[in-house]
Formats: C-alpha cells, structure tokens, sequence
C-alpha cells in the first residue's frame, strides 16, 4: 500500500501580500537534533535576513523567532509542532525558506570562511 503524499503546512492569510496581515504555518520538526543549538542557531540566522516580524509558537510560548535565547526556550524536539508566524514586506518568502529548512531530516552544514589578513609586523610563517 502506498503511502500518500507529505501535506502540505497550510498558509493562512487574509490577503496575498503579507504586509497587513499575520501569515501563520504550522510545522512539525523532522530534524534529529531539534530546533536545539546549531539549528536554532541556522534558524535565527534565515529569519534575521527577512524585514518581516517572525514569531514561533509551540504550545502556550511564543518567542521572536529572530532571538536565539527565545527559540532555544521553546525546547522543540524531534516530532515537535510549532507555529510560525510573521507579518511584513517579506513575511510569505521568510516562512516558505524556514519551512524549506525544517523539513530537512538533518540540518544542512553551514560553513563560514572568515579570511584573515596577516599583519606587517608578524612574523614569516614557518616552512
């Protein structure tokens, strides 16, 4: 017997633009680690890039969802339901890219390369 297609997370809205209105997604985490550290941590980091205000829900806390302190004290696991929430220019891209990362079984690796410049009184490396 097949199993039938993954649903969809419904977007509620009252209107198309998301500028005047608060879009919600309700989501259920599929990661092994959670929204916990590095994840929450990725999580804050998408969220910071959009105008739009982000909250998460889960249960009876709601946190902004650009706080990493406020979404590590949701404490949501694997399995965990929560709720985005956003209102802005960017609200409806912003949720669609943190549902895009939700979705992931194991989160994806970030990498940051930082290049460091050497200062002129430092001394030659060593051969």
């Amino acid at each position: 017997m097949k199993k039938p297609p993954p649903r969809k997370p419904h977007l509620k809205s009252a209107n198309s633009t998301g500028k005047g209105v608060w879009l919600k997604k309700k989501l259920r985490i599929h990661s092994q680690d959670g929204l916990h550290a590095r994840p929450a941590a990725l999580f804050v980091r998408i969220a910071g890039r959009y105008k739009a205000t982000i909250r998460v829900r889960r249960g009876r806390n709601e946190v902004d969802g650009k706080s990493i302190m406020g979404v590590l004290t949701l404490a949501a696991g694997r399995g965990s339901t929560i709720e985005l929430i956003a209102k802005g220019p960017d609200a409806q891209e912003a949720l669609e890219m943190l549902e895009q990362l939700l979705a992931h079984r194991e989160m994806p690796t970030v990498v940051t390369v930082v290049r460091h410049h050497r200062s002129p009184h430092a001394a030659p490396p060593h051969d």
